[in-house]
């Protein structure tokens, strides 16, 4: 799942890239071909700010509206959840730990997707 979720992080940042020049996809494209599994929250937030002041804020601004209202629906943190699957993505690369089941894993993948999806919003200019 975390492998899945560093090809979205490229692929949203190629994407924006495309849409600006040729010449900054072909950098964006070369200079973030590995992400090495850096793709937490924080991460996250240093490549929105990275690219512009305005997708920082909208990233930030719709995550935490996502995340309130998830919340406040299910009681569940979002960040949390997408964190958590990174964590267990980086126990068992580097220790060989099998600490949680496809199903629990599958579980958080229903919340956690949503900080990925308000990361692509907010690069595709899709703020409401």
């Amino acid at each position: 799942m975390a492998a899945a979720y560093e090809s979205c992080v490229k692929e949203v940042l190629i994407a924006h890239a495309s849409f600006r020049h040729g010449d900054f996809e072909y950098f964006v494209t070369q200079h973030y071909a590995k992400l090495n599994s850096k793709i937490g929250k924080d991460d996250l937030l240093r490549y929105a700010k990275l690219f512009s002041a305005k997708v920082h804020k909208d990233f930030k601004t719709l995550l935490k509206k996502r995340s309130d209202a998830i919340a406040s629906r299910t009681g569940m943190d979002i960040a949390e959840k997408y964190g958590q699957i990174l964590s267990w993505r980086h126990d068992y690369a580097h220790a060989g730990l099998q600490n949680t089941t496809v199903s629990e894993a599958a579980k958080f993948h229903v919340f956690a997707k949503r900080v990925l999806y308000c990361f692509d919003e907010a690069f595709s200019g899709k703020i409401t």
